[in-house]
């Protein structure tokens, strides 16, 4: 090769070929060249295959090198490199290849140094001279070739596919199964963030300058072409949540419900008891109601719940939908039912002026309201007032009528209850909530004021029905599944005041331990309690309809339903598919929050302050019950209130910009 100096022709590697032109400035790491085609370029000194010498104008150089350029195009030293391995491949000058090739005049010469100097080349270099490569070494590079070139035609066949799909000129289905692979391969790197060169290749050719992540251009690309919709929940994907009811499970949904009528004609009728149901005025899977019944003594308190166990056998086509689902899916874009509408909706919801099947857990109240027996017992019931829990609120604040009389009473026994539970270590939270509606893309915010005495109501009357029995199981030895939660390590001060201060909610909920399900009775901290067994919403949680099962089965029978082992591996499998559906919940409450946020752009928006140092704060905003970090551009006090304004809101990517 000769001497980088000025006016010298060069011939570099492009990306597509080679180039060519006069050196106009050396350089130590690239040379600057006035090319062929009458532009200027850089070339790294890497990229130089030939120095053919100095040429005495910059006009006669190009001249020579356009004619170079057009030799090595024609050149063919395949014939060549036949005729060398026949001879034995001995060692020739580049001189000699040329003249074997078709002549030696400089043009030749040149074009045969720019061919043996690229890769991919018929011959290699011997100190000065070449000898051809074995014929093996070149079939094996031949066919990686042609590998590449398949591959690449395949590409370039999936790319047109693609965009005549994207174009709206070929339908998905239409598709060629090549180009159907690729899609599902794009639709997993969405889902999983996990690349593959086959979907990043393909996103690169189809976006780019886009700078996005992959697995956004990937989720992006689904939107373009249909299958997903912009705020698609790729949690229903990643989780594989069942959203619909297979035919066999509907069909014996609608057989069970015609079966139901006769079940409740078998049972006790408890009807002449007033019974009153309080839920958000939207739910549609009303398990639990409350009855009040007086007697010489005190009370007998009924707490109701919807006996799912009677009508759904144990193994039985819905049980064992039931147990993949885990629990009822609560999405603010839809709600997917644990069990089939006609039962979770209609013929086991305890709807108002219907008689349903119900398991009655029965309180003994004296006249001071103290608990002082309990019982469990299969019955009939019929719910006179369905109640919204801002209806119920009102009716304690005036107490009017029978149904305002009733609930002043439930509500004084509760709170028996509850400071029962307080002098035992219980704690409650009242954090600030919200409940998200959205439709057509469109979301609703509204408040609930878990600190509400109807709330806080009906919460206290089911948690002592599951302390109740959770202790009826302990004391017959009967196998059950327990929610335990050790003591934490130090005292967390508890006061109803400091239940709603979100600083103290923050350190309280990070002193207490790990809840967790064992087939051994144990505390349960939180709650105050000895033993503790989930029973009251069967219609909405696996987990609660096995227990309630195993209950009714000891009622009827004296024999359990189950035995420890395999209660354990029900109640693992079905917490494992609820843990699930509250990840996916979760994050979709975050995401819809976001999006709500996103159209605030501009506004402020109330924030209280958690924590921060000089750098950092993090702030819960109580009216989107959401808490975040930003950088304050002043000191600020822990629990102080502030107005931030929202700078930018980015839902798929969970990141939001505040500022102060």
């Amino acid at each position: 090769m000769g001497q980088l100096e000025t006016g010298a022709i060069v011939f570099f590697r492009l990306a597509d070929g080679v180039g060519g032109g006069v050196l106009s400035q050396p350089g130590k790491k690239a040379v600057t060249v006035a090319t062929a085609s009458d532009a200027t370029c850089r070339v790294a000194l890497e990229d130089l295959l030939w120095v053919s010498g100095r040429s005495p104008s910059v006009e006669r150089g190009l001249e020579h090198v356009r004619e170079v350029l057009r030799k090595v195009a024609e050149l063919d030293l395949r014939t060549v490199w036949e005729l060398l391995l026949e001879d034995g491949g001995e060692p020739l000058t580049l001189e000699d290849i040329a003249a074997l090739s078709g002549g030696t005049e400089p043009v030749w010469l040149d074009a045969v140094s720019i061919a043996v100097n690229q890769p991919g080349g018929l011959f290699k270099r011997k100190g000065n001279r070449w000898i051809p490569l074995p014929r093996k070494v070149v079939e094996e590079r031949d066919l990686q070739d042609r590998r590449t070139a398949e591959r690449r035609a395949a590409m370039d066949a999936v790319l047109e596919e693609v965009r005549s799909a994207l174009g709206g000129s070929m339908s998905l289905p239409a598709l060629s199964p090549q180009s159907s692979a690729m899609i599902e391969s794009i639709r997993r790197l969405a889902l999983d963030a996990l690349p593959n060169s086959a979907a990043t290749r393909l996103l690169g050719e189809l976006f780019p300058s886009d700078t996005r992540p992959y697995p956004e251009l990937a989720f992006w690309l689904m939107v373009k072409l249909g299958v997903w919709d912009e705020h698609e929940d790729l949690n229903f994907h990643r989780f594989e949540i069942r959203q619909e009811f297979p035919p066999e499970v509907i069909e014996e949904a609608a057989r069970t419900s015609t079966q139901v009528p006769g079940l409740v004609a078998s049972r006790n009728d408890i009807s002449s008891f007033f019974a009153v149901a309080i839920d958000d005025d939207d739910t549609v899977e009303v398990d639990d109601a409350a009855a009040l019944e007086e007697t010489p003594a005190g009370y007998r308190l009924h707490v109701l719940i919807s006996d799912v166990a009677s009508a759904i056998p144990r193994g039985s086509g819905l049980d064992r939908e039931a147990l993949a689902r885990g629990s009822t899916v609560y999405h603010p874009a839809r709600k997917i039912p644990m069990l089939p509408p006609d039962l979770s909706g209609s013929a086991l919801s305890l709807h108002q002026g219907a008689r349903r099947l119900v398991v009655d857990h029965v309180f003994s109240v004296d006249r001071e309201l103290n608990v002082f027996d309990f019982e469990v017992v299969p019955a009939a019931a019929t719910v006179h007032r369905r109640l919204t829990y801002d209806a119920a609120d009102e009716l304690l604040a005036t107490g009017g009528g029978q149904e305002g009389r009733l609930l002043k009473i439930l509500w004084e026994i509760a709170l028996r209850m509850l400071r029962r539970r307080n002098l035992q270590g219980a704690v409650q939270f009242y954090p600030p909530e919200i409940r998200l509606k959205v439709s057509g893309g469109k979301v609703e915010i509204g408040k609930i004021d878990n600190y509400s005495p109807s709330r806080r109501m009906v919460a206290e009357l089911m948690v002592a029905c599951g302390a109740a029995v959770g202790g009826m199981f302990a004391d017959k030895g009967i196998p059950a599944i327990y929610r335990c939660q050790p003591r934490p390590d130090e005292d967390l001060n508890w006061t109803e005041e400091n239940a709603r201060d979100p600083l103290y909610i923050r350190d309280a909920v990070r002193k207490l331990k790990r809840a967790d399900i064992s087939v051994t009775p144990d505390i349960h901290a939180a709650l105050g309690l000895k033993a503790y067994s989930q029973v009251t919403s069967p219609l909405r949680r696996y987990g609660d309809l096995l227990m309630q099962r195993q209950l009714h089965s000891v009622l009827v029978s004296g024999v359990p339903a189950y035995g420890q082992g395999e209660l354990l591996d029900l109640m693992s499998r079905a917490d494992q598919a609820s843990q699930l559906v509250r990840k996916l919940s979760d994050d979709a409450m975050r995401y819809w929050t976001l999006v709500a946020l996103k159209e605030l752009a501009g506004t402020r928006v109330r924030a209280i302050v958690l924590s921060a140092d000089r750098n950092r704060a993090e702030v819960l905003l109580p009216d989107f019950a959401t808490t975040t970090r930003y950088f304050p551009r002043q000191v600020l006090a822990e629990g102080a209130s502030v107005a931030l304004e929202v700078v930018n809101a980015a839902p798929r990517a969970d990141t939001l910009v505040l500022r102060d």
